[in-house]
């Protein structure tokens, strides 16, 4: 199924959700250390690890399945919600960004406003992400 959707979705498909399980299953082991000791014990880069599985997990993996959009999305929109997820975590990493920063953007924002957008607005909304993501600064 992943040569198909390579194929017919993009060529990074699989990368992206190899990289997305990788991610999800080290958020699993930061949340049993969070639960022993603590948010405030771990490393800035770790709990940027938290708000991107969070992201991961809220903007990608769940669906609305009474919200008119929400109810079903192409796996192009899928494909670009992971996308503009990975850009920024490369992004918040190249600029040592804090956890709460990520957070705090308007992309982060924009990034979670995508499901509930039209297919026709998605591209859209896409490039306008990566354009703000292209012009974040420390």
């Amino acid at each position: 199924m992943n040569k198909w959707k390579e194929s017919h979705v993009n060529p990074e498909w699989s990368d992206l959700i190899g990289k997305t399980m990788k991610i999800l299953q080290k958020e699993a082991e930061l949340q049993e250390i969070v639960q022993l000791v603590g948010p405030d014990a771990l490393p800035e880069r770790e709990r940027v690890i938290l708000e991107i599985s969070r992201m991961i997990r809220e903007d990608f993996l769940q669906q609305n399945a009474f919200h008119e959009i929400d109810t079903y999305t192409s796996l192009k929109k899928q494909y670009l919600i992971l996308k503009a997820i990975w850009d920024l975590h490369d992004k918040v990493i190249e600029l040592g960004m804090s956890a709460k920063d990520v957070a705090e953007l308007e992309v982060t924002y924009l990034i979670g406003k995508i499901r509930y957008t039209p297919e026709d607005e998605v591209e859209q909304l896409f490039e306008d992400i990566e354009r703000k993501i292209g012009e974040m600064r420390r």
